[in-house]
């Protein structure tokens, strides 16, 4: 009986290392499985080092972008309410426990994060030509993170970069069109 049960313990632990490994095969290769998502928050993105309010425009910007898809979206001032109320502060959405808090209060199944981790506006030194908008450039960094609430999974995480001829409202933008396209968010 007790070599009975230490095969079945090891067939369950066999069992669960293929079904992870199934999961970060499926993310290394590109494939994206929402599925079983309905409804998407969007929190407010964080940023208090390089622009903070170029952070709260990426995830409006996210969220307005995302409306037009086959998800239901709760945007970030929405979230941000039920953060407040919770007495969750943005910086604190890196934690699980957190995200998986505000996603049950708002009625989701799953929680978009943003972390801006880069935000410049420069002159190209290295190009002649001006082809940047007369050598001026911007470039926002932003960690994209999609936890299940009710597995507490990661479905995605990803780093986006998006450098725009303009302002760095203009690369914020192209970045949340990226996030949008890459998530399918958008019909």
């Amino acid at each position: 009986m007790i070599r009975l049960a230490a095969v079945a313990g090891l067939l369950s632990v066999g069992l669960s290392v293929m079904l992870h490994t199934a999961q970060v095969r499926g993310a290394a290769t590109g494939q994206l499985d929402l599925s079983r998502i309905r409804i998407l928050a969007i929190a407010p993105f964080y940023d208090e080092v390089y622009a903070p309010d170029l952070a709260a425009l990426g995830g409006v910007r996210l969220s307005e972008l995302a409306t037009r898809g086959p998800i239901r979206i709760v945007p970030p001032a929405d979230v941000a309410t039920e953060m407040k109320r919770l007495g969750i502060a943005p910086a604190a959405l890196v934690s699980p426990t957190s995200t998986v808090a505000v996603g049950r209060a708002v009625g989701a199944d799953a929680v978009l994060t943003g972390r801006i981790t880069l935000a410049i506006r420069e002159r190209d030194r290295d190009r002649d030509d001006q082809s940047l908008g007369g050598g001026i450039y911007s470039r926002v960094d932003a960690s994209i993170r999609v936890l299940e609430v009710a597995t507490r999974l990661t479905l995605f995480h990803e780093t986006f970069i998006c450098t725009a001829p303009a302002s760095l409202e203009v690369a914020m933008d192209c970045l949340a069109r990226d996030v949008v396209r890459r998530l399918g968010l958008a019909r």
